[in-house]
């Protein structure tokens, strides 16, 4: 292919906001990774609209809840996780920690991963219903513990909007965290000194398949079960069926089970915007998401 624009110049903006005043002032062309509440600016009937184009592209990598199905924990309920789940506002926690530039998941994996099923996106995932939570939290057997809430330090956010979310159904949370390098020890179900109850964690990939088996395909952990603990070998066996055969039946079967027993749930996937001034048109990406400039289209930009 021929390029269409004779020189691309980098500039690395590491301030969301001093980015987009760059943009404004004619300093750059393009915005590569722009605040999710600064894009709205530039978006169609945004005040900075004229003139500038904002292109949304959700990438591959999620976040994901992950329930302790062992018996050291309360949440082997199926109850309690549903209620936690439905007590649980996923878009609340996406305006707040990505300042809007996110996708409330329909599946533990991202959309745009290969295998997901399009018709997922019409199903009920646990939206946010408090009232449906109480329901589940009285069946349950929770009497007022406290449960233990963990992640790596960079989801603090996250799990003190989750914390406050559930206290509002009657739940207690205690959060926990640890530096990345100890947090890859203490999040399987089991090991470590912690002994979560729930967690907050990360998954990507290229295939949906591939995301489910990063957390429960029981071979990558030392317990020889999945990461939340679980002996559940209906689990096991619809993953590793799903994965051999890529079959649509097969992938909607996982997803379905898991689903229905809650032992975990795609909180969100990020979404990245990318803001251009009108003349730059069909914006790239590559594989993981990220954009490419030189493949973009700048026919029109003088």
């Amino acid at each position: 292919a021929q390029a269409n624009v004779d020189r691309i110049i980098f500039h690395c903006i590491p301030e969301k906001t001093q980015m987009t005043m760059a943009l404004e002032s004619g300093e750059i062309q393009m915005a590569i990774g722009a605040d999710g509440r600064e894009a709205a600016r530039f978006d169609t009937g945004g005040e900075s609209a004229d003139g500038f184009l904002v292109d949304t592209n959700s990438g591959s990598f999620s976040t994901v809840l992950l329930f302790n199905d062992t018996a050291d924990s309360l949440c082997q309920d199926i109850n309690l996780r549903k209620a936690i789940l439905y007590g649980i506002d996923r878009q609340a926690i996406i305006d707040v920690v990505l300042n809007g530039a996110g996708k409330v998941n329909s599946d533990l994996a991202s959309e745009t991963l290969g295998g997901f099923n399009e018709e997922w996106l019409a199903e009920e995932y646990y939206p946010y219903n408090a009232e449906k939570a109480k329901e589940y939290l009285a069946q349950s057997s929770y009497n007022g513990e406290t449960l233990k809430l963990e992640a790596d330090p960079s989801n603090g956010t996250s799990l003190e909007l989750i914390q406050s979310q559930l206290s509002a159904i009657g739940i207690k949370v205690e959060i926990q965290t640890f530096e990345n390098a100890l947090w890859q020890e203490e999040k399987v179900a089991g090991t470590g000194e912690s002994g979560w109850d729930f967690c907050i964690d990360g998954v990507g990939g290229s295939l949906v398949t591939n995301a489910w088996k990063v957390k429960f395909n029981p071979s990558n952990f030392s317990t020889g079960l999945p990461q939340t603990g679980s002996q559940d070998t209906e689990l096991v066996g619809l993953l590793l069926k799903a994965a051999d055969t890529q079959d649509s039946a097969d992938l909607d079967a996982f997803h379905d089970y898991l689903a229905e027993k809650a032992y975990a749930i795609g909180v969100y996937s990020p979404a990245d915007k990318c803001i251009t001034v009108d003349t730059i048109t069909d914006i790239c990406y590559n594989g993981m998401g990220y954009v490419v400039p030189g493949s973009c289209n700048f026919d029109a930009y003088k």
